[in-house]
């Protein structure tokens, strides 16, 4: 079972929502920024791909440069 929020738990409680009610709400306000790091790690590994892919972006345009460089030029 996961961490709940008691405070959250005793609003619910004192505002008569049923025990299952009132704990599951908890529960789910208790979770909610686990939402957002999961987020937030794959952004962390997008931004990492992304680096990869300019560093091979640039170094094949510099290579068709220097080959076009070399054929054209007499």
């Amino acid at each position: 079972m996961s961490l709940m929020m008691g405070s959250v738990y005793d609003a619910f409680r004192s505002a008569n929502v049923p025990d299952d009610k009132a704990r599951a709400a908890a529960q789910d306000i208790a979770q909610y920024d686990d939402r957002f790091n999961n987020v937030e790690r794959r952004l962390d590994v997008m931004k990492a791909d992304m680096t990869l892919i300019k560093w091979m972006v640039g170094l094949n345009t510099a290579l068709c440069v220097g080959i076009l460089a070399r054929l054209l030029m007499p």
